[in-house]
């Protein structure tokens, strides 16, 4: 069976149409937001150490983790509970003597 000009310029469209319809579909549920979601590497910014130090925490227990998909993530109420479990004291810094 051939296909005229007219009808393969007809299933380049539709194919063309379910193509971005698809492509839109997957960006849609990718760019929704992680509601209330951080990823290891949001956590290690936010207490100013590394994404491993973050992975130690959860390996240890100290921090609780969920994978919904392929990446860890932790759930901002437990971040702040884990921040306040582990505050310490100000300390004093020594000044070096010159």
């Amino acid at each position: 069976m051939t296909l005229t000009d007219d009808q393969l310029d007809a299933v380049r469209r539709v194919v063309a149409e379910e193509l971005d319809a698809a492509l839109s579909r997957h960006l849609a549920v990718r760019s929704k937001p992680r509601a209330g979601l951080l990823t290891l590497e949001e956590v290690a910014a936010v207490c100013h150490v590394s994404p491993e130090t973050v992975r130690h925490w959860i390996w240890e227990g100290r921090l609780t983790a969920y994978k919904p998909g392929r990446a860890p993530l932790v759930k901002e109420s437990e971040l702040l509970a884990f921040v306040e479990a582990n505050e310490t004291t100000k300390k004093r810094v020594a000044r070096r003597r010159r």
